[in-house]
């Protein structure tokens, strides 16, 4: 098992900060540049070799996000929303990965195939955005980073759209 810490700046335009381990060691870099609309996201590794990239689609009802990984991989993340529960579908579906959550505490469940194979928990009360990544099946790695960048900007569109 694998715990990852992000860290993110109280006021932001644009968005640059580091993914750590336990040790405090920059595992990942996360670099977001000002969009009037949509997401557009950049995770680099250590070296500055970038590994994922993280979109929005601008017109859907529900955030869709696009991750597209440096191997080919593509990935695309459904929101779905239920009373007080947060969904996330993950395709292509034959992965079997799925993402269940709480709105109101931010604490998130990754599974596959029925089974936890990780958690995303964002910290409260804290200066800033604070999440905290266990990862059970270490493979998963980069999939969870580019994963929280994602279920950031859905709490971020929530916490915006209930605010107005």
């Amino acid at each position: 098992m694998k715990s990852l810490f992000i860290k993110q700046k109280v006021f932001k335009i644009t968005d640059h900060y580091p993914v750590l381990d336990e040790s405090g060691n920059a595992v990942y870099h996360v670099d977001q540049d000002f969009q009037l609309l949509g997401l557009s996201v950049v995770i680099s590794d250590q070296e500055g070799n970038p590994v994922c990239k993280v979109d929005r689609k601008i017109l859907s009802f529900l955030p869709v996000f696009y991750l597209s990984f440096h191997t080919g991989e593509e990935i695309v993340m459904k929101s779905r929303f239920t009373f007080l529960r947060q969904k996330i579908d993950i395709e292509p579906y034959e992965l079997g990965i799925y993402i269940e959550g709480n709105i109101i505490d931010h604490k998130f469940a990754v599974y596959k195939g029925g089974r936890i194979i990780g958690r995303i928990d964002r910290e409260l009360l804290v200066w800033g955005d604070s999440y905290h990544l266990e990862i059970i099946e270490e493979e998963y790695e980069l999939l969870f980073v580019g994963m929280v960048v994602a279920i950031d900007h859905i709490i971020d569109i929530r916490q915006s759209s209930s605010s107005s």
